[in-house]
């Protein structure tokens, strides 16, 4: 959106910037670029909040997830950070309070959608299932920021996660079983010599999470 009052002085697609908008504002030249389209015409008045154009991944940004680039320009560009209104002390509560979480949470629900922003207006990429562990990395609204075992990052409604600390019963490590560190090593931290009994607090794929030594291990 247009962020003052001001005048489109280019748009088109070209370069690097790919489909893009160049809006003449307070005596500075305001730069939109990587847009999917553009909804502005040369020469055209707009006002602050006008939509100039929509996000996409256009130009030398198509291998990225749709982003705006947006910068200010005066014979160069110039730094934004004055232009900044720190005045504007409204946040949004945060109800999604990673701190209550020892490292790994647990999914609660039957099925728990991960979507890459914390927003249904965009489609999960993966869903997990009751028992299978996240761990929670920050927390924005009422949304986790969430790392699956395997690397993946998104965005998983608050009510869909308890913390993983309670164990959901034991289990058995037997003779030969191998204990990782990390779900993505293939190569174990240890092969137990004899059977032993573990507390189980999470099921990923083909393996699980437990507490070994009052650490966060893996177990096939």
């Amino acid at each position: 959106v247009a962020a003052a009052d001001g005048r489109v002085t280019r748009t088109g697609n070209r370069g690097l910037g790919g489909k893009q908008v160049w809006l003449r504002a307070d005596g500075k030249s305001l730069y939109y670029a990587h847009l999917d389209s553009i909804n502005s015409e040369m020469h055209e008045g707009v006002q602050k909040g006008d939509t100039l154009g929509f996000v996409g991944n256009s130009g030398n940004a198509r291998t990225t997830p749709p982003h705006l680039h947006f910068g200010i320009y005066n014979r160069g560009a110039i730094n934004p950070l004055p232009f900044i209104n720190f005045a504007n002390t409204e946040t949004e509560p945060i109800t999604a309070d990673p701190i209550s979480f020892p490292k790994w949470g647990r999914i609660s629900a039957a099925k728990a959608n991960v979507r890459p922003s914390p927003s249904t207006e965009r489609e999960p990429f993966v869903s997990v299932t009751r028992n299978n562990p996240v761990k929670i990395i920050g927390g924005t609204g009422e949304w986790y920021q969430i790392e699956l075992p395997d690397g993946r990052q998104g965005f998983i409604y608050r009510t869909l996660i308890r913390s993983a600390a309670p164990e959901i019963s034991s289990t058995s490590a037997d003779t030969g079983n191998n204990l990782f560190k990390e779900f993505t090593d293939r190569q174990p931290l240890l092969t137990f010599n004899s059977p032993e009994k573990l507390d189980l607090h999470a099921i990923y794929q083909d393996r699980q999470l437990v507490r070994y030594k009052n650490r966060w291990m893996w177990i096939e």
